[in-house]
């Protein structure tokens, strides 16, 4: 893999590449203060997996990898960005009171989960229901 596809989508959806942790076989993207994705190549992720089988992206899945976010916009605005840099929809957004949802698989055929979960909201439904 060439790193500059996940670089491009991790942008386009709104972080920023790490230099400090960026190399030719490695792309570190800063989602937030203490949020960090690393991307690796396939030789160097081999490198540490002897012995073990890298799955078949176009096939299956491996992970799900998902973040909260701090609001159902920046859901949004993240969501779009990876559209508009190539990601493809899952599935259609998931809205349930206090989780509201998007997924996407990127250019590598990796499956992202991006979501709001809105505790405020799910507390006083508790509550509402609980008098």
């Amino acid at each position: 893999m060439i790193l500059t596809a996940p670089k491009a989508s991790s942008r386009a959806s709104g972080s920023n590449s790490s230099l400090q942790y960026t190399s030719e076989a490695a792309a570190c993207l800063n989602i937030r203060d203490t949020t960090f994705v690393i991307f690796v190549t396939e030789d160097f992720f081999r490198s540490g997996l002897p012995g073990k089988q890298i799955v078949d992206n176009d096939q299956n899945v491996e992970s799900i990898i998902a973040l909260a976010l701090d609001s159902r916009e920046e859901v949004e605005r993240r969501t779009e960005r990876a559209f508009a840099a190539g990601a493809t929809p899952v599935s259609e957004p998931s809205d349930s009171g206090f989780i509201y949802s998007r997924n996407f698989q990127d250019l590598d055929g990796h499956v992202w989960v991006f979501n709001h979960l809105d505790f405020a909201s799910a507390a006083a439904d508790a509550d509402q229901e609980g008098a």
